[in-house]
């Protein structure tokens, strides 16, 4: 009876754990979410305010990145590299590992980057395939400032687009654009009619 009684207990606080990371009563789940291809992201940290001196703000989380280009060099064959993407970035100390989605979830790239007080900068490459004889590598840096108590990053973005196989003429060239990045949430890190 007594075993019975302490199964029955491990089941009960078993299941008060587990209840932690269930829906919400607004139907979503609990903690940050990528809805983009529904990767529960842990909880992050705010990083508002400033740092003490010497230390680093924290970008740790999932950031919404939009660009918009302010000058090219490659011409109609390259794709725009404009738009929005989801960024994910782990960071220790000042180290940042970057990972790069599409608006939809699909993994485009993987890189790494700094952050130094209040400055940021991530350097990551991404390949495009055109044809069986062509594909275009693009290599892109991206930097900024953190803003709005970590809640944003505004800066810039430059990429250099190079091409493997037979590409025809016009590469390497360049792309330039401003960069604005904002934490996921506040900002929707979901998008629309996506698969």
């Amino acid at each position: 009876m007594k075993v019975a009684r302490s199964g029955a207990a491990l089941l009960v606080l078993l299941l008060v754990i587990v209840s932690f990371g269930c829906p919400k009563s607004d139907n979503q789940v609990s903690g940050s979410t990528f809805d983009g291809v529904g990767f529960i992201h842990p909880g992050t940290p705010t990083g508002g305010g400033t740092p003490p001196p010497g230390e680093s703000f924290s970008v740790d989380g999932v950031w919404r990145a939009g660009t918009t280009v302010t000058f090219s060099s490659c011409g109609s064959r390259v794709p725009t590299l404009a738009g929005t993407q989801v960024v994910d970035l782990s960071q220790s100390d000042s180290i940042l590992d970057v990972n790069v989605f599409g608006p939809c979830g699909t993994p485009i790239a993987t890189g790494v980057g700094t952050v130094i007080g209040q400055s940021v900068s991530m350097n990551f490459t991404q390949s495009f395939f055109v044809s069986p004889n062509c594909t275009l590598r693009v290599q892109t840096i991206q930097s900024g400032s953190i803003v709005d108590n970590a809640q944003s990053i505004s800066g810039t973005s430059r990429s250099t687009v190079t091409g493997m196989g037979n590409c025809g003429q016009g590469l390497p060239c360049e792309v330039r654009s401003d960069l604005l990045m904002a934490r996921c949430p506040p900002a929707s890190c979901s998008f629309q009619n996506c698969p």
